[in-house]
């Protein structure tokens, strides 16, 4: 997009160069006028493409990253040239151009090292809409508070056994000690949202 930028911005030059060596100085001001008036008229894009540069260059912002900038919090799921999406924790999807986002403070969670990575097991009766169930899954097991926000769950493995769908899902977790908890916690969404 940039290179198309630079290649439109060249031409405009070499025309108004030509227009300046011919004297015609009608043509060259209506070519100025033209020029201010699509630089204003794009300068809300151009400021986002710039900070979109920015914050890809800084690698600030990048795709499947838990962020977060005052109001802003979630999971970047896409980032575009103008703007990026973003999963908040109840799974909703935002568009937010790089410019809200600019001078505000951006946190991500550290990668911790001392994760322990365990591996829960889960089992649905009613699997008709089986990719829904894999993203509510791991966006409970995102919300329980003993679950680490900076390693998202890992769907390791889902099958058909005695007609129940049955989905392994890799968790971090702080300590052991909370492996039960986090379990309990989803089992009770999903017995919560089946009556």
């Amino acid at each position: 997009m940039i290179s198309e930028l630079m290649i439109w911005f060249s031409l405009l030059i070499w025309v108004a160069k030509d227009y300046f060596e011919m004297r015609n100085y009608f043509a060259l001001s209506s070519i100025l006028s033209v020029f201010l008036l699509l630089i204003i008229l794009l300068f809300p894009l151009l400021k986002n493409l710039v900070y979109g540069i920015i914050f890809k260059w800084q690698n600030k912002i990048t795709e499947d990253v838990f962020i977060e900038a005052d109001e802003i919090v979630g999971m970047v799921k896409k980032a575009g040239h103008l703007n990026m999406e973003i999963e908040d924790s109840h799974g909703d999807i935002y568009n937010i151009s790089y410019t809200k986002v600019y001078s505000k403070t951006i946190s991500k969670p550290s990668r911790n090292h001392n994760l322990f990575k365990t591996t829960l097991t889960f089992s649905f009766t009613d699997y008709t809409s089986k990719n829904e169930i894999l993203s509510t899954l791991k966006r409970e097991l995102m919300n329980t508070p003993w679950t680490a926000v900076s390693q998202p769950p890992i769907i390791e493995n889902s099958r058909i056994a005695d007609g129940e769908l049955v989905i392994e899902v890799a968790v971090f977790v702080i300590d052991q000690a909370y492996v039960e908890d986090v379990k309990t916690s989803v089992d009770q969404f999903f017995k919560k949202k089946s009556e």
